[in-house]
């Protein structure tokens, strides 16, 4: 049996509204660049939403529709989800950087020395693999 809510139905509406600010503010943060207007535009653009929408949704003035708060689930877990794509790639990066400058790549380990010297490549920390100022 579902819990009765100890809310007023006003106060109810009241917290749908700022949980759905919050949920528009999550799935789209803003950006250095972005003051207030430029960040309603930037958000009715990508919800194809009327500038109106967004401003009534951002002062928790609009009354809001269970597809608008899907619409904006969508969107935040598309962001969560590219937020931790970019956190992997971050570590991927991390581990690359941190390799020893002359450690060699799973290809190279494979064809062996013999391999690099037939492919014409030299080591990468090694001096004749650089150009001297003069080369350049």
């Amino acid at each position: 049996m579902p819990k009765i809510s100890d809310k007023s139905p006003k106060e109810s509406a009241v917290s749908v509204q700022v949980e759905a600010k919050d949920l528009m503010w999550a799935a789209f943060p803003p950006r250095i660049e972005d003051n207030r207007k430029s960040y309603f535009h930037r958000v009715a653009r990508e919800l194809n939403w009327k500038v109106r929408r967004v401003r009534a949704f951002f002062h928790c003035e609009a009354r809001v529709s269970v597809e608008e708060l899907r619409q904006l689930q969508a969107r935040y877990e598309i962001q969560q989800q590219r937020a931790a794509q970019r956190e992997k790639d971050r570590h991927e990066l991390r581990a690359l950087l941190q390799t020893p400058r002359g450690s060699l790549s799973v290809a190279d380990r494979a064809a062996g020395p013999a391999g690099r010297e037939a492919a014409g490549d030299r080591p990468m920390g090694s001096p004749e693999g650089r150009l001297s100022p003069i080369d350049e």
